[in-house]
């Protein structure tokens, strides 16, 4: 006999739902090889093999 019940008002399970990140990288002055492999590169890869949207300004 299967006695599991769910709750209507349990919260709904958003660990396999998509993450929209949002995300205004802005260098100092000029952009250079410590933005890139600091900040940006860090940002790239962290979205690529993902379900998440990711916007960057």
């Amino acid at each position: 006999m299967n006695n599991t019940h769910i709750s209507d008002n349990q919260a709904p399970d958003h660990s396999t739902q998509a993450k929209r990140i949002l995300t205004g990288i802005k260098p100092t002055g000029t952009l250079h090889l410590g933005n890139y492999v600091g900040a940006i590169r860090p940002a790239i890869q962290s979205i690529q093999n993902s379900d998440d949207e990711a916007f960057f300004f």
